[in-house]
């Protein structure tokens, strides 16, 4: 469950103070095994569900160092608590894992699965 922080009695512009301001950041998985190399490609186990290759995390662990980069410099001294929701496969866990351990404020609680983050694979829509 993503927790959100309690609604100010006080007005608009105050209820857009530093603490309720928000940063998204979209991201998608990095490198999947089924578009890597042919050593990568026969290392997949589902094929709805490739693991993410070293490339794919070496681009996840960029990611992840620039948003905090990002964040760090916009809030500087400000205490952030990072929200990462993926979706339920492989790659993007992987992926989120490799960005979270990116931040330099990473809680226990910090990254979500969200089921409804996924595309269904049916013949039909094909």
């Amino acid at each position: 469950m993503i927790r959100r922080p309690p609604r100010s009695p006080q007005s608009r512009s105050s209820a857009a103070s530093d603490v309720y301001k928000r940063q998204i950041f979209i991201v998608r998985h990095g490198e999947r095994g089924d578009n890597g190399s042919i050593e990568e490609r026969e290392k997949v186990i589902l094929e709805y569900d490739p693991h993410l290759t070293e490339v794919g995390a070496y681009q996840a662990k960029q990611a992840g160092k620039l948003i905090n980069d990002l964040i760090s410099e916009k809030f500087k001294e400000q205490a952030l608590i990072p929200i990462i929701v993926t979706s339920p496969f492989q790659r993007c866990i992987s992926t989120a894992l490799q960005i979270a351990q990116e931040f330099k404020q990473v809680h226990n609680d910090c990254l979500y699965i969200e089921d409804g983050f996924c595309e269904f694979m049916f013949t039909g829509y094909f």
